[in-house]
């Protein structure tokens, strides 16, 4: 594995070799065994080099004729507050979960993802759910959004996760999901299986690409 901050991904090849663009221009190569995109929305891009059409939904308008776009992600997050919480909860019109600098996460999909992310009316959404937060645990009565985070929602075209090689001579392996949060632990173990023992996993076997097929 090698990681390159700030490099693009420009080409990948069937065998696996990969064209990266660094910010300055320069140029790198890199062959590999295996190539596992876990690029999140960056897997349609780049894997469109390989004349892919990958099945999640465009992250942008237009880039698909008849496709939606992906709903914008909001996740924000509090200063340390005095009386923590511990535990994921997900409650109508709000989800929280502990944030690694004492204060709490708290985000809800439909709430965010009613406005496109060049509409200012997104910045409402923070306050809204923070109000939201306070009426579940009162405690976070003095609590304030100290960062908001917006991006864009990685969307297989039926829901649920793909998981599965690219191509035939098992050289580039994909893996896209809209439940990272929850699935992250257990797909980076059995993908790796799957990778390093060709052996896949009897909770993949659902995920394949196969199902696109029609």
């Amino acid at each position: 594995m090698i990681g390159r901050p700030g490099h693009e991904v420009a080409e990948l090849e069937p065998t696996g070799q990969i064209t990266v663009t660094s910010a300055d221009g320069t140029i790198r190569h890199y062959a590999a065994d295996v190539t596992v995109l876990a690029a999140g929305n960056g897997n349609r891009p780049i894997l469109r080099t390989l004349d892919v059409d990958f099945p999640t939904h465009p992250s942008t308008g237009g880039e698909q004729a008849g496709v939606e776009p992906s709903a914008v992600g909001l996740i924000a997050t509090t200063g340390p507050v005095e009386t923590g919480i511990r535990h994921v909860i997900h409650a109508p019109g709000i989800s929280i979960r502990p944030a690694r600098n004492g204060g709490v996460v708290f985000t809800d999909s439909p709430t965010g993802a009613q406005w496109k992310p060049d509409d200012p009316r997104i910045w409402t959404v923070p306050a809204l759910l923070l109000d939201r937060a306070r009426m579940l645990y009162p405690a976070l009565g003095n609590a304030m959004t100290e960062t908001v985070t917006l991006g864009t929602r990685v969307l297989p075209n039926d829901g649920v996760t793909i998981s599965d090689w690219i191509t035939e001579r098992s050289s580039v392996y994909a893996v896209a999901t809209h439940s990272g949060v929850t699935l992250a632990a257990h797909l980076a173990e059995v993908v790796s299986e799957e990778v390093l023992t060709g052996q896949r996993h009897e909770s993949l076997r659902p995920f394949g690409l196969t199902r696109f097929a029609s």
